[in-house]
């Protein structure tokens, strides 16, 4: 046997002793915090809310952490780091979810380039999203100042029981990367707010877990517009239907006038770049849509949509046809406006609408996890 292998082995050995037999289980505390949202390319504190887990560390360095570490999970994120700020790419692989050691060490050098001081990075929360843990660093505080993103973060996963396996957080992982979006501001709610709906994010074994991931928001039944053009009794949904009706009849002005500036001027130059045909296959397909579900998150709201549905269940590729959504903003000043906003621009929380492991993507079954329960 290798010997590079029987190193893994045998650490793997002493980690999952270590983690099976150990009896320190992390105080977590539940924590909301407020979802910043990109509408038009700017920062919006959006009233949509996300709770959470978390171990507050308050800023100790990560060679502080090593000395106070209790928590087996811990120390694992601590013997990470130290391999990445080392150099050391055997023992980084035993701790990372990666195969070979090329890929650990293509991370531990992207690591160490980017952040050459890592053990002097401050640590501030340890969350619970649902069997995985998240491990929130900081290493530049004044990058947070000037709106730019300072945090990164580590998800350790349980890959059998009490054994944990660490994995960067990026793309690849959207649940955790809208968490880590979300404590890039940590706006924590302050008090209680009642009266919202929860929607719990499916994890990663479907069992009954003890801190799950919950996106709260506020939901109106009245925010639904039929094809029939019964006239709803929600400003958005009105916002909705009457753009709906502009585009059936042909009148592009008004239905561009129903999106802010931003959005509105990107739509004027896709038109233009669009032959007859293309737009009018454009207001056919869009003009066929109803909407089915609102998170009010005001200022920024949600509008779920699909295509209309015959009552024999014709049209669109019927329940099974993917539910699609729009963000509106409700702009400040008397008059009080909504519109649409973010017209092809996607953000974080769209990465996790567009995963079907995590939240109800068709019709049906969107229908019958959102829809149904808030009735």
């Amino acid at each position: 046997m290798k010997t590079g292998m029987t190193d893994r082995i045998l650490l793997m050995m002493v980690l999952s002793v270590t983690l099976l037999f150990s009896s320190v289980v992390p105080a977590f505390e539940t924590e909301r915090y407020f979802v910043p949202l990109r509408v038009d390319r700017q920062e919006t504190i959006s009233s949509l809310v996300l709770r959470l887990g978390v171990l507050s560390y308050r800023g100790e360095s990560i060679q502080q952490l090593q000395k106070n570490a209790l928590d087996p999970v811990e120390r694992n994120f601590v013997s990470l780091m130290q391999a990445i700020a080392a150099g050391d790419s055997t023992t980084a692989l035993q701790l990372l979810t990666l195969e070979t050691l090329s890929e650990a060490k293509r991370t531990v050098d992207l690591l160490r380039n980017s952040f050459p001081d890592l053990m002097e990075a401050r640590l501030l929360w340890q969350i619970a999203a649902g069997s995985s843990r998240i491990f929130v660093y900081e290493w530049e505080p004044s990058a947070i100042k000037r709106g730019n993103p300072g945090r990164r973060a580590f998800v350790f996963d349980e890959v059998s029981p009490g054994v944990y396996r660490a994995e960067l957080v990026s793309s690849a992982r959207p649940l955790e990367t809208f968490i880590l979006s979300v404590m890039q501001r940590a706006a924590k709610v302050d008090g209680s707010v009642t009266g919202l709906t929860s929607y719990i994010f499916p994890q990663q074994h479907h069992e009954q877990v003890e801190h799950p991931v919950v996106l709260e928001y506020r939901a109106h039944q009245e925010c639904q517009v039929k094809a029939d053009g019964v006239s709803p009794g929600l400003m958005p949904a009105k916002v909705f239907q009457n753009s709906r009706l502009a585009l059936k009849n042909g009148d592009m002005d008004t239905y561009l006038a129903s999106f802010t500036p931003v959005s509105r001027s990107k739509l004027q130059r896709w038109f233009a770049k669009m032959s007859p045909e293309q737009l009018l296959a454009y207001q056919q397909t869009m003009s066929q849509q109803e909407l089915v579900y609102c998170m009010d998150g005001s200022p920024v709201w949600i509008l779920f949509n699909s295509p209309v549905i015959a009552a024999d269940g014709s049209g669109g590729g019927g329940d099974q046809r993917a539910v699609s959504w729009s963000y509106m903003l409700q702009t400040e000043g008397i008059s009080g406006q909504y519109l649409f906003a973010n017209a092809y621009m996607e953000g974080f929380l769209d990465d996790l609408f567009e995963d079907q492991r995590l939240f109800p993507t068709t019709r049906k079954r969107f229908v019958e996890v959102l829809v149904q329960p808030s009735q």
